[in-house]
């Protein structure tokens, strides 16, 4: 699966009602313009102690928004393609 240590340019950060963390890494492309597979991520855990545990990484978050909202054909190719290197 992925791996909690390999998130690129965080840029959101919430915790819920149970004690979840959640973080959202930059849905953009780099400053190269490229598409970095790092990117595109929700990730969800918990923190015991200085212990990371239950850690979820999901990608396509954008993808998946697109198309729940009928919208991807008002978006940039890029929104909707899945990355190609890292």
């Amino acid at each position: 699966g992925q791996t909690i240590w390999k998130l690129d340019d965080l840029e959101g950060l919430a915790v819920d009602h149970a004690g979840r963390v959640y973080v959202l890494t930059s849905h953009s492309r780099d400053a190269d313009g490229d598409v970095k597979k790092s990117r595109d991520k929700l990730a969800r855990f918990r923190l015991e102690g200085d212990r990371i545990v239950e850690p979820v990484v999901v990608d396509g978050l954008k993808a998946a928004l697109a198309a729940a909202h009928l919208v991807s054909w008002l978006l940039p190719r890029s929104w909707t393609s899945r990355p190609t290197a890292d």
